[in-house]
């Protein structure tokens, strides 16, 4: 009996002059975005995100001396640090000088942010060794 044909192979080419060269994409051959380029908007998105928040919450805290405004809940605030935007948020807390003194939302904004700190170096860590 003679044994049935099978197709050949899918080879992916890449959009280039030669073949082999790197996609121009940002995207890989399955369509997806590369795992840093995907975690550096993540980083560059939560930490805008906690920036604007506590800067929100600042002018909400100036405000609310002379009328009654909603402000933003410190849950709210560590959680957009505690999801990537710790920089972000330490950085607009000194600089804004905004709950700086309050106990314990800053030593828990620290804990979050040396946590975050730690995960990365041995992330690094693993990668590189």
């Amino acid at each position: 009996p003679q044994a049935a044909k099978q197709p050949a192979p899918i080879i992916y080419v890449p959009d280039s002059a030669s073949p082999g060269a790197p996609s121009k994409s940002w995207f890989d051959a399955a369509g997806h975005l590369p795992v840093f380029i995907f975690m550096a908007l993540w980083l560059v998105v939560a930490n805008l995100a906690a920036w604007a928040a506590f800067a929100t919450d600042k002018q909400r805290a100036v405000a609310s001396r002379y009328r009654r405004v909603s402000r933003i809940p410190e849950n709210w605030l560590l959680t957009l640090a505690a999801f990537g935007g710790s920089p972000g948020a330490i950085a607009a807390q000194q600089l804004l000088r905004h709950k700086t003194r309050k106990q314990p939302f800053a030593t828990l904004l620290l804990v979050i942010a040396g946590l975050q700190a730690g995960v990365a170096i041995g992330l690094v860590a693993m990668v590189f060794t």
